[in-house]
């Protein structure tokens, strides 16, 4: 567990003297804004959604827009128990049923002791235990086909919201540092459950992102050395070929012309065209041909 006022501190010196500034893209009045700014001055706890070197990256972009609204949270760990708090659980693609059971074990352990605010995800199943057996949680989904999902098995409107990846919520100078013309183009595919398999990978793919996996998002400073050991990576490329949703974020705010593809269920299309699309001319999405029954 880290001390709100030193973590506070280190994410005001990422942000720099435009702490204040919305990001590109963000409307004036959007719904996750609106709640974060209710929390300042608050006693808030934080848990960050476990996973791979993207889900650092959304870590360290929740830290900075926490930064920016005033937020000074303290962080747990995945397994921590809490009663009688402020509780936020870090955005991403966790609640997925048949998938991903993270975000709903945090939620067994703490929904029914603590005011729990799911940031954004993607969200797909566990309708009856969101319906029924977290009744005080807010939800805030990333793209709308979750949103209208979670509407559609009997959530409470009153606490379901659609806002956009965290990530989305940094400015579109903020990797300016990393930025560069670069050459050639590099694959940066799956090699996980979440791949289709329909496309093969180039003889020099790194599925980079699964460089780091786990419960390890909770200082500042670590997200924000993974996020831009990422942006190293890709700043020398020209163009991005990539199934990883967040590599294609990444790569959009550094300015690389990508190619994004699908992965195995909707997520990637249903982020491009909610928030990726709007914003940034220089991605486009790939839809690839159906793979042959003979092989």
């Amino acid at each position: 567990m880290l001390g709100d006022v030193g973590l506070f501190n280190i994410i005001k010196k990422i942000v720099g003297p435009h702490a204040d500034r919305r990001a590109a893209g963000t409307p004036s009045t959007d719904p996750l804004i609106d709640y974060l700014r209710s929390l300042r001055g608050k006693e808030v706890h934080y848990i960050p959604n476990p996973g791979n070197a993207g889900d650092g990256f959304i870590a360290y972009a929740t830290h900075v827009l926490f930064a920016r609204l005033g937020i000074r949270p303290v962080v747990h760990r995945e397994n921590d128990v809490l009663s009688g708090k402020l509780l936020l659980i870090g955005g991403g693609g966790n609640l997925i049923e048949g998938r991903y059971h993270h975000v709903r074990d945090v939620f067994h352990r703490n929904a029914r002791d603590n005011l729990c605010t799911l940031l954004p995800q993607t969200i797909s199943g566990y309708a009856d235990e969101i319906a029924h057996e977290w009744p005080r949680i807010r939800l805030f989904c990333r793209e709308p086909v979750s949103y209208r999902g979670l509407l559609d098995a009997g959530a409470d409107p009153a606490r379901v919201h659609l806002s956009q990846d965290m990530t989305f919520y940094l400015e579109d100078e903020h990797f300016g540092a990393f930025r560069q013309p670069g050459q050639g183009a590099c694959d940066v595919l799956r090699e996980d459950g979440e791949s289709t398999g329909l496309v093969k990978p180039g003889p020099d793919n790194l599925d980079i992102s699964l460089s780091w996996n786990g419960d390890l998002w909770h200082d500042a400073r670590f997200c924000q050395a993974v996020t831009e050991s990422l942006a190293a990576y890709l700043a020398p490329y020209a163009a991005i070929r990539t199934d990883r949703l967040h590599i294609a974020i990444l790569s959009a705010f550094l300015g690389k012309q990508v190619r994004m593809l699908p992965g195995a269920y909707y997520k990637n299309r249903a982020v491009f065209d909610h928030s990726i699309a709007p914003r940034f001319a220089n991605v486009r999405f790939e839809e690839p041909p159906p793979r042959s029954p003979l092989g």
